[in-house]
């Protein structure tokens, strides 16, 4: 006997509290905000929550002071994570009426991400935000302008102890003096950043990192043995070799390290890496950029080694083949994401290498000259369905068929081999500015657990208009 199904209308004040929160979890911060003050007092007390972040910039564009004043008046206090607005999109004096209500409700944020200031007035309004926050743990500070403000709210930083995360992308003149004091660093991004050598060492002295990032950054041999003498606890290393003519086995001395991702490699300091890392007992993540024929064999020799890896992701590695990838696959049988950017690979290789890697479930190759027709999907459906009773998404770098991803063979396996051209999220932002990074848990721990600050859309709603439909029997 078939149900009658009919519906009903319900607008938001009518829900129960339970339905309500469901709604708010779809929700960015503001519009949560501005749902929670739409309701009234007695509706919704707990509105956002500590992974929410609060983008001032939305807000200066969607409501007007009186309205911002009368939210954060009532929620100011739940805001934990704040991203202020990139300066240019507003004037000095549209900015200023914004960030002092900040600095008025909002005290008890966690983490706060900011652009170097303009003028003195508005670097004082950061200051007193910095100073109302007595349990911040994490700020980013990222540069848009060539004004030198910034060597006054450095230092303002360097004497918070209460900062774990502490990200400076891109101050190219940042000597390091000014937070060499700081002693209880967990993660610490100094991309493309200039330290002296000396205070570099104080903060390795002084700090138990388990996050860093220095790509882009000239280190000196005394300043990475510092780095690999004191940092026991270090699980993510972001590091650039161009130029590094000293020896980086030292790197191995670090047992606890997770992911190495090297940057803008050169051969003497590569090949040293390599024979320092081998047989390391906890690297799960390796990735580095394009290696020469005459350091491949080195390379597939100690990668092998890493018994523990499971995230491999190379680039424009033109000394490796389609025979170098299969003794990866034999020797390294954990692999769940591999990215190859090999010019050589062939059919066959990557046919083995699918069923090998038992485990794998994404698999990005990139500027591959193989065309992916109906026979190879079938090949790689078999070696799939032969090997690897994981489901396998692949990013396809290279031509397909017209029409192929719409025949019945695919459409029939697709639950077991996806085929995707969209580039794949990774388990870090190595060579990505914070605001491309995403909310899907994929990106690198700094980035992800540091800064809490991914890439939020916003939903534009009107909460005065809504109505809820429901089915019912």
């Amino acid at each position: 006997m078939n149900k009658k199904v009919g519906t009903t209308q319900k607008t938001l004040t009518e829900l129960n509290d339970d339905c309500l929160h469901h709604i708010l979890s779809f929700l960015p911060a503001l519009d949560k905000l501005i749902l929670g003050n739409y309701l009234g007092e007695d509706r919704l007390h707990q509105v956002v929550s500590e992974k929410d972040v609060f983008y001032i910039e939305y807000c200066m564009r969607r409501l007007t002071v009186d309205e911002t004043t009368q939210i954060l008046e009532r929620f100011g206090y739940q805001i934990k994570n704040i991203s202020l607005a990139l300066p240019t999109y507003f004037t000095t004096d549209e900015r200023r009426p914004y960030y002092e209500l900040i600095e008025a409700h909002c005290r008890s944020l966690q983490a706060i991400r900011f652009f170097y200031p303009d003028w003195k007035s508005e670097l004082e309004i950061f200051q007193k935000i910095l100073f109302a926050n007595k349990s911040l743990e994490s700020i980013s500070v990222q540069r848009h302008t060539e004004e030198r403000l910034e060597d006054q709210i450095l230092p303002t930083i360097g004497n918070m102890q209460s900062i774990k995360y502490l990200d400076l992308t891109g101050v190219p003149d940042l000597a390091g003096e000014e937070i060499s004091q700081m002693t209880n660093l967990v993660g610490l991004n100094i991309r493309d950043c200039r330290f002296r050598e000396e205070d570099f060492i104080k903060l390795m002295n002084g700090n138990n990192l388990k996050f860093l990032d220095i790509s882009y950054h000239p280190l000196q041999a005394a300043a990475l043995q510092a780095l690999c003498d004191t940092q026991h606890e270090l699980e993510y290393l972001v590091i650039s070799l161009e130029g590094y003519s000293n020896d980086c086995a030292p790197i191995g001395q670090l047992k606890k390290l997770k992911q190495l991702i090297l940057c803008e490699v050169c051969e003497p300091a590569v090949i040293s890496v390599f024979q320092g890392i081998a047989n390391h007992p906890n690297i799960e993540l390796f990735e580095t950029q394009s290696l020469s024929f005459q350091v491949a064999n080195i390379f597939l020799s100690r990668i092998v080694s890493l018994n523990n890896l499971k995230f491999l992701y190379l680039h424009e590695h033109h000394g490796l083949n389609h025979n170098d990838l299969r003794a990866i696959a034999l020797k390294t049988p954990n692999l769940e994401e591999l990215k190859i950017n090999i010019p050589r690979v062939s059919a066959d290789g990557l046919v083995e290498l699918i069923r090998d890697l038992k485990s794998l479930q994404k698999c990005d190759v990139d500027h591959v000259a193989i065309r992916l027709n109906l026979d190879l999907l079938h090949r790689f459906i078999e070696a799939k369905k032969q090997g690897n009773p994981q489901p396998l998404k692949i990013y396809w770098g290279g031509d397909i068929d017209e029409g192929l991803l719409e025949s019945p063979l695919y459409l029939d396996n697709w639950h077991i081999l996806e085929v995707s051209r969209e580039e794949p999220s990774y388990r870090h932002v190595c060579y990505h500015d914070l605001d491309n990074a995403d909310n899907s848990g994929d990106d690198g721990p700094f980035f992800d657990n540091a800064t809490r600050f991914g890439q939020q859309l916003p939903i534009y709603l009107s909460y005065d208009q809504i109505n809820i439909t429901f089915l019912s029997d």
